[in-house]
């Protein structure tokens, strides 16, 4: 049995698959190195840094719909952003026992409501 050919949408997905989570980690080292430091009180931060924080992010969303090539497709290149950084979060946090996100840890109920929330606004 040979190996199966990829399609060109299965190379789009894998490339968006890592570039999501190259996005996510950039992010998030942004938000760690950049943010943080700077963070007497939430509103002390620029909004231009959290606009740098997501811009890789945003960046990664453009380029799914620049590759995505029918509308029927749509679900799937944007659960192939989503879905990727949000298995590396909730894997680091496991492995780390750190926090997911500002308090949050992934045994918290609330965190899985925004996961839910992040699928489900993907699937739209």
């Amino acid at each position: 049995m040979g190996c199966m050919k990829m399609g060109r949408d299965g190379r789009r997905l894998v490339l968006l698959a890592a570039a999501s989570v190259a996005a996510f980690v950039i992010a998030d080292a942004i938000y760690r190195k950049a943010i943080i430091p700077r963070l007497p009180g939430w509103q002390s931060v620029p909004w231009g840094w959290w606009l740098l924080d997501i811009a890789p992010l945003i960046l990664v969303v453009a380029c799914a719909g620049l590759l995505c090539t029918a509308t029927i497709k749509i679900p799937i290149y944007s659960l192939t952003v989503v879905i990727p950084p949000t298995l590396l979060e909730a894997a680091r946090s496991l492995l780390t026992g750190a926090p997911v996100m500002h308090d949050t840890w992934v045994s918290d109920p609330g965190y899985w409501v925004a996961v839910g929330l992040r699928l489900r606004c993907a699937w739209l």
